[in-house]
């Protein structure tokens, strides 16, 4: 907002320089992000629709020097004392429009401006027009209240109404652009047809021009959030638009109008019809809020007197009575006070921010890392150690990519920008595959990626956000490496689960299985999923031929996902292990398993029947073929064994290894080679 400091010093009386001034309304909260020849450029906060004019400025400046503000008081001088009504309104969407007010004026004499206020204007950036124009721009900088003026005898019937455009419906605005309306939009209209958009610019059909010779002058209230839709789906902003967006104080309508029609009046612009018509069905009353001021001194860390806090929030106009605690009453012009903390905030910003003391904060941990981001560190170094890159996808995504990998319900976005971001993630599996099809696309053919992120699925309560750790890796794993012997690591099903086992030993879990499993868009022969005690905490797997092949994949892709708050949750941390005082001994146990039976069983069954003296089983061979009956397998594994109090000897190893053998007879059905 441009800020002519001459205009606003006809309203309250500053004595300090122009630096001085722009540092008190910076310091303030409305910040001046420039100046230059007596006018500032204030950035004005989307809360404070009351700072968009000279009088709220003035308020502002008045408040900070502890003075009053002189406003216009409009003195009308109606040429006629005998009121009859000139325009009947209707409003039919109270919701969106409060109060809709009306001024009549005849004999209209169309012409320039008076230099001073074509001054005033273009210090304000605003280009002069004409004088009725002109007249209702001036007064909108000067009230924030934006005005409008239709010629008069181009209205049919005398009528005018407030509504919802009709599907179909279109105008020709002031600017000469035909605009296809909808009923997301609300226009004024005549007993025909739509005359204006409201809160926007008005149509061109009654545009005032020199052949007219009577005008109806608009001031109304209409709702932020409908002005604001209809500015972004007609891709239309104006100086009007933006003070409705932010909001009009429905208490000064009519006062607008009559510091309008006075001007007129006083520039001999026209003669002013009695009467005023004012349509309010949805009236805004002053709000009263109570402040304790012990609860500000607590909340501001001060030791402010109640006289103080009572002095700053009276200066900003607000009415306050009562001692503990104040009973404060709100203007309708000051529609973002709603609370006892917004006031808080009035008096730490009149009192002076920098009477704030500040101190560090007494018996708190600084620095200190949430349970989170522990665990996201962890999986992030942990995956980049293993030679991955990590990939941030966008949230939103496309229902089609995700309809490959995941069936059930979704998170929909009411009004998306684009069909390709019309849905939260359900999985990260999807942005991750999108990444490597752009990847391939661009002649990339190893990729190797993960993204930790959340995910999104519909709850009974709300959307429910979750964290999640994916990755996918193509190709050849840190390929091109002249030093990588004896060749680099090409991506499969195991180099995917060896990831997923390097992350499972970051967290010292060691009692994890893989069980086969299937899901949509996995290879049914190469998918499993984790399980920690019992529990699924993920999956892992290729990709289906078919999903790669139409998602341009650039080879076989491998992937998991997991739930790292189970990871974090069953992890053991970790502990000190002295070095081991006394020799190992290591047996080698080679079984003969249905073909169906997993490797992971087998070695579990080791475990359990070896007990405390089995330091670790190693799956080290596999073997199909001759020699086998059908539908078996052999597998073998390497057994450390050790005690941590003594030297074993050959008898106890024995002993134990025929425990093992029976345990697996009995459990799995094994026989040995």
């Amino acid at each position: 907002m441009r800020l002519p400091v001459e205009w606003l010093k006809e309203y309250v009386d500053i004595t300090m320089s122009d630096e001085e001034l722009a540092e008190l309304l910076t310091m303030s909260g409305s910040e001046v992000e420039s100046r230059q020849n007596g006018v500032f450029e204030v950035k004005v906060t989307p809360n404070r629709g009351d700072t968009l004019s000279i009088l709220g400025m003035a308020q502002e400046v008045a408040a900070l020097t502890r003075q009053s503000v002189r406003g216009p008081e409009p003195c009308i001088h109606e040429d006629s004392e005998k009121h009859e009504s000139f325009v009947k309104i209707n409003i039919e969407a109270p919701d969106l429009c409060a109060r809709y007010a009306a001024r009549m004026v005849t004999d209209i004499r169309i012409g320039p401006s008076p230099e001073w206020m074509q001054k005033r204007l273009i210090a304000a950036g605003m280009r002069p027009i004409n004088n009725v124009v002109d007249i209702t721009n001036y007064v909108m900088l000067e009230f924030g209240q934006p005005l409008h003026a239709f010629d008069y005898d181009l209205l049919s019937e005398r009528t005018i109404i407030v509504r919802r455009a009709r599907q179909g419906e279109s105008i020709v605005t002031l600017d000469g652009v035909f605009r296809q309306l909808s009923p997301e939009i609300l226009v004024i209209a005549d007993a025909h047809r739509p005359v204006a958009v409201a809160g926007i610019m008005g149509g061109a059909e009654t545009e005032v021009s020199e052949r007219t010779r009577q005008i109806l002058l608009e001031s109304a209230h209409f709702d932020p959030l409908c002005i604001r839709r209809g500015s972004k789906l007609l891709g239309l902003t104006t100086e009007a638009s933006y003070r409705f967006e932010r909001w009009v104080d429905p208490s000064g309508v009519v006062s607008a109008l009559d510091r309008a029609v006075q001007l007129m009046r006083d520039l001999g612009v026209g003669r002013i019809v009695p009467g005023v018509e004012d349509c309010y069905p949805r009236r805004y009353t002053p709000v009263t809020i109570q402040l304790r001021p012990r609860r500000c001194n607590e909340v501001l860390g001060t030791n402010f007197e109640p006289s103080l806090m009572r002095d700053a929030l009276a200066s900003l106009g607000l009415e306050v009575r009562g001692e503990d605690p104040f009973e404060v009453t709100v203007p309708t012009r000051r529609a973002d006070l709603k609370a006892e903390i917004d006031l808080i905030e009035e008096v730490a910003r009149i009192a002076g921010y920098d009477r704030i003391p500040y101190e560090l904060p007494k018996d708190a941990l600084i620095g200190k890392h949430s349970d989170w981001q522990l665990t996201s560190d962890l999986i992030r170094e942990t995956l980049a150690r293993a030679g991955l890159y990590e990939a941030v996808g966008h949230s939103l995504t496309d229902p089609a990519l995700v309809s490959h990998f995941y069936t059930g319900q979704t998170v929909r976005l009411r009004n998306p920008v684009s069909e390709e971001f019309s849905i939260l993630r359900p999985s990260l599996i999807p942005t991750l595959a999108a990444a490597a099809q752009l990847s391939a696309r661009r002649g990339t053919k190893d990729v190797a990626l993960f993204e930790v992120g959340k995910i999104f699925l519909p709850g009974s309560e709300g959307v429910q956000e979750k964290h999640s750790v994916a990755a996918l890796i193509t190709g050849t794993l840190m390929g091109g490496r002249w030093n990588l012997k004896p060749a680099p690591l090409t991506a499969d099903f195991f180099l995917c689960k060896g990831i997923v086992e390097e992350l499972l030993d970051a967290f010292n879990i060691q009692n994890a299985s893989f069980e086969p499993s299937s899901r949509l868009g996995m290879h049914p022969g190469r998918t499993a999923r984790v399980c920690i005690c019992g529990e699924e905490v993920g999956f892992l797997g290729q990709i289906h031929p078919e999903v790669e092949e139409l998602l341009e994949l650039p080879g076989p892709t491998y992937v998991f996902e997991l739930d790292p708050d189970s990871l974090s949750r069953h992890s053991r941390g970790r502990t000190y292990t002295p070095l081991p005082k006394f020799p190992a001994i290591t047996r080698d146990i080679a079984v003969v398993v249905d073909e169906n039976t997993p490797s992971a069983a087998v070695r579990s069954v080791i475990l359990q029947a070896g007990g405390e003296l089995v330091e670790s089983v190693e799956l080290f061979d596999l073997y199909r073929g001759p020699n086998l009956p059908p539908g078996k397998k052999s597998i073998a594994f390497s057994v450390v064994l050790r005690s941590p109090d003594t030297t074993l000897t050959d008898e106890q190893a024995d002993a134990v290894i025929e425990n093992i053998r029976t345990a697996l007879s009995r459990e799995v059905g094994a026989s040995f080679r």
